[in-house]
């Protein structure tokens, strides 16, 4: 650990290098250009230098540096960093990724005889203008994937183990059509778990297409993967030039990092939190809704999509407040989500499903690996009080959630209510999603990209609502299986969201 006199300095000194500035403990994080993203880099870089844990939702909330150093001396905790497990042999697998294999391991018991067909790909396109070069796009791929390890590992079902196979490994693949190849289904027994794909449209014209597993991939993994790529791709680098980057957190050694925080005080705190909350509910949290249907067959699975953008004044709060509070943002999007849920089925409460980063455990800042924790955060939108007072209360929900989001809902589930485990989707549920963009798109030397977003053939069961901010803009959508819900009362659920969301963001809005 960190001696305290030194503490300072070290958290000054990763602070500059992640924002590339100079900066004064009177300066804010978010107005310096830091995101989201950067936020959890920064709080985990500094986890793991400092020998101990910080806390996402403290620095959130008061997003400058010298009330990160005074946090670093006072919420410091007993939690210890584990070691990482010795190369080669089989290793244990996190509780995300045992969910995975759970489902698989029902799926063959019940009869189904290829298990990787329930492969779950996460996949990104974009088309590429400019003098792209495919023999050094190749190499920067070699580097990426000797660089990550979760890309070239193989999973077995039967006993919950993953291993990393050193000689089967992702290469770049020029193609005919990379899209279509990039949604083809991936071996999880092989260890290849990523698939990076290019095709030639025309001269100075190419489409690259990587698809990652998603039982070793969530978001903040596919934004690592891009880095890397756009890092070794601009610089040249080959699997001869390993040494270049300091090694990555690897995906085998994650679970006995998050083994090792449940097990100590913070992680048994957060588990007492989440019993309490739910008392005795899954974590899974169901939506009702009066008009609900079943859904028969594969054409009732088919998604329905609705989109808006928010109008100029709307949109200027939200960013405003998102780049310096995020506790704030995501709270106007979830209390405006539950309000138009809640008007709609007269419940009290409403149980809303939000993804939160596990990355605030040390060393997992850059880990490939399905870390993502996905929280249920109950909301109670009295629609005869205050709309303000909805916001505050919204935002105190957010903040509990965030305090013990480390704590992984698919291990709750096996120790609180083991019929339920690895059965995510037994009851439809409301589902939201907020993304800040993190203002460095990806990109490669001498070329132009632009990313190429597919509309979704099917959908989860339930609802889902996203809101994404890029720069000055939000876009929200909504999307659910058109069996579930009629286009016309999905359409209206979506105009209520849309219509809450404006009134929440007049409301932090005039706050500023």
């Amino acid at each position: 650990m960190t001696p305290d006199h030194e503490v300072p300095a070290v958290i000054a000194q990763v602070w500059n290098e992640i924002l590339g500035t100079d900066s004064t403990r009177t300066d804010s994080f978010f107005e310096q250009g830091g995101t989201s993203l950067s936020a959890a880099l920064l709080i985990s870089r500094l986890s793991r230098r400092l020998g101990r844990q910080l806390s996402m939702v403290t620095f959130i909330a008061r997003p400058y540096l010298a009330d990160l150093i005074e946090s670093a001396a006072t919420e410091a905790t007993g939690f210890t960093i584990t070691t990482a497990p010795a190369e080669g042999g089989r290793h244990p697998v996190t509780a995300n990724q045992a969910a995975r294999l759970a489902r698989v391991r029902r799926a063959r018991r019940s009869g189904e005889t290829d298990w990787n067909s329930l492969s779950h790909l996460i996949v990104v396109g974009y088309t590429v203008r400019g003098e792209l070069d495919p023999d050094r796009l190749s190499r920067a791929v070699d580097w990426v994937v000797d660089r990550h390890q979760g890309l070239r590992t193989a999973f077995d079902w039967e006993t919950d183990q993953q291993w990393v196979v050193a000689d089967n490994r992702p290469t770049l693949e020029v193609v005919k059509d990379a899209r279509e190849r990039a949604w083809e289904a991936l071996r999880l027994d092989d260890g290849r778990l990523a698939r990076f794909l290019l095709t030639a449209v025309e001269p100075g014209h190419w489409e690259l297409w990587i698809s990652l597993e998603h039982i070793v991939a969530d978001r903040p993994s596919v934004r690592a993967v891009l880095a890397d790529l756009r890092t070794a791709y601009d610089q040249g680098w080959g699997v001869e030039m390993a040494d270049r980057q300091p090694a990555p957190t690897q995906n085998h050694t994650a679970a006995s990092t998050e083994d090792a925080f449940c097990r100590s005080a913070d992680g048994l705190q957060a588990r007492e939190y989440w019993t309490r909350a739910l008392d005795g509910r899954s974590p899974w949290v169901g939506l009702s809704h009066p008009a609900a249907r079943e859904v028969q067959d594969a054409e009732g699975r088919r998604a329905v999509r609705h989109v808006a953008k928010l109008d100029t004044d709307a949109a200027a709060a939200i960013t405003a407040t998102a780049l310096k509070d995020g506790t704030t943002w995501l709270s106007v999007a979830l209390v405006a989500l539950a309000t138009a849920v809640g008007s709609a089925n007269e419940e009290p409460e409403v149980g809303v499903l939000v993804p939160l980063s596990n990355r605030e455990l040390p060393g997992f800042d850059d880990v490939v690996s399905f870390l993502t924790n996905i929280v249920p955060v109950l909301v109670t939108p009295d629609l005869s009080g205050d709309p303000a007072d909805r916001l505050r209360a919204g935002r105190n929900s957010i903040i509990d959630a965030l305090r013990n989001a480390s704590y992984p809902m698919h291990r709750l589930t096996r120790e609180t209510v083991p019929d339920e485990w690895g059965q995510f989707q037994r009851r439809p549920f409301l589902y939201l999603d907020v993304d800040l963009g993190s203002g460095d798109e990806f990109g490669l030397d001498g070329c132009q990209l632009l990313e190429v977003v597919d509309e979704p053939e099917s959908a989860l069961w339930g609802l889902a609502a996203w809101v994404e901010v890029r720069d000055s803009a939000v876009e929200i959508s909504m999307t659910h299986q058109e069996g579930f819900l009629s286009r016309e009362v999905g359409a209206g659920l979506f105009e209520a969201f849309h219509r809450h969301l404006v009134e929440y963001a007049a409301i932090i809005g005039q706050a500023r």
